[in-house]
């Protein structure tokens, strides 16, 4: 696999998805909408799974490199590797649900789905585009203001674009949260810390050993998302999930907003105590505080990405839990397990953008951190969120 490169993986997905047309005969409708497909011819079946181990093997070559680029020492190389290991877990998650959409029978076979839920969540372009190039700007429509013509006007714009920033990734982190919250409420507690401690480990020998060769490529591929979201995590956020987990599943129950929960998160009331007295006191040329003001723009228009990503990954599991499989004992504590590691990941993603200072991810120059560079704020006027 040492010539993969990730254009020739990205358009070998998409041929792969392609061919997974799903049977369009022998469809039956009634009353309470449309039965399950019929199972895919076994040869055919057989042939898709051959080309899922191809797929699968070239993905596993190019993430053992984007892996290492989670703990470069260049803050670049680690953003370009977490978006990439997002994309290609979107990308698997998506995978694993048009498979098992595709193989009909009684494995996908839910009797009432629309043909458009059987097949599965299409793979959006930005994914495929973010596997080849992670750091390519986010199309915008706005251009570059006009120079500040002085420093309180420049105060005014930076303090607008922060105050804008701050509203949106805690909206789109919100938006993304509330999706996976409603699927973690309801699930069993043990379950949810087994999987957290699994994540997906062992998944297709433990739910795939009466399985067609095609579904079991099609665990495989969800085993591979839980891999890529242990990495994304990291030991020490993995850890930080299962001692969170409990006081956030306990504040939720008694009724605080996961809106709330994550702002006191990320200590949004002593940052906006901090910045104010950074903007009071601050004494530098108004063009370093409208390249700041730019920074967080540019901030503010990449992240809701890395939660259209999470959404992807979510669409592929709202398929993947309406199989058969995945209502047995070990297809629940998986299911669990990933939505309870998909909560940490969009709250400490979004701690990163508003500026954590270090603390877990550190894969961006958060709207904190790109402050204290332009105000020049000195050392010991800060203290940690």
């Amino acid at each position: 696999m040492a010539d993969i490169t990730p254009e020739i993986y990205a358009r070998n997905v998409r041929d792969f998805m392609s061919s997974l047309q799903p049977p369009t005969k022998g469809i039956i409708r009634g009353g309470k909408g449309i039965a399950a497909a019929p199972p895919m011819p076994a040869e055919r079946a057989d042939a898709l799974a051959d080309k899922a181990l191809e797929l699968q093997m070239q993905g596993d070559a190019l993430s053992k490199e984007w892996e290492k680029g989670l703990v470069s020492p260049d803050k670049v190389k680690r953003l370009a590797a977490e978006r990439r290991l997002l994309a290609q877990m979107a990308l698997e998650t998506t995978l694993a649900s048009a498979m098992l959409g595709a193989q009909g029978g009684e494995i996908a076979g839910v009797a009432g789905m629309s043909r458009g839920f059987r097949r599965g969540p299409e793979i959006p372009e930005f994914i495929l585009i973010w596997l080849q190039s992670p750091l390519a700007p986010i199309s915008t429509v706005r251009g570059a203001p006009r120079p500040s013509p002085n420093l309180e006007t420049a105060k005014a714009r930076l303090e607008h674009e922060v105050e804008s920033a701050i509203a949106l990734i805690l909206s789109s982190t919100n938006e993304t949260g509330q999706k996976i919250i409603r699927d973690l409420m309801v699930q069993d507690f043990s379950a949810v810390l087994e999987g957290l401690s699994l994540l997906g480990i062992g998944l297709a020998d433990k739910l795939g050993k009466a399985a067609t060769k095609l579904v079991v490529r099609a665990l495989q591929f969800l085993s591979r998302a839980y891999r890529r979201l242990r990495a994304l995590l990291g030991t020490q956020g993995v850890a930080s999930v299962k001692a969170q987990i409990s006081t956030w599943e306990d504040a939720l129950d008694h009724g605080t907003l996961f809106r709330d929960l994550i702002a006191r998160v990320y200590g949004l009331d002593s940052f906006a105590k901090e910045r104010e007295v950074w903007l009071n006191t601050a004494a530098v040329p108004p063009e370093e505080l409208d390249k700041a003001t730019q920074a967080i723009i540019a901030l503010s228009e990449a992240y809701p990405r890395s939660m259209e990503a999470v959404d992807q990954v979510l669409k592929g599991l709202a398929f993947v839990k309406m199989v058969p499989l995945f209502g047995t004992p070990t297809g629940r504590v998986a299911i669990a397990g990933m939505y309870a590691g998909l909560t940490g990941y969009v709250t400490y993603t979004g701690y990163d953008y508003i500026g954590s200072q270090g603390k877990l991810f550190d894969r961006v120059d958060g709207i904190r951190d790109i402050l204290i560079q332009a105000l020049k704020v000195p050392v010991g006027a800060t203290h940690p969120l």
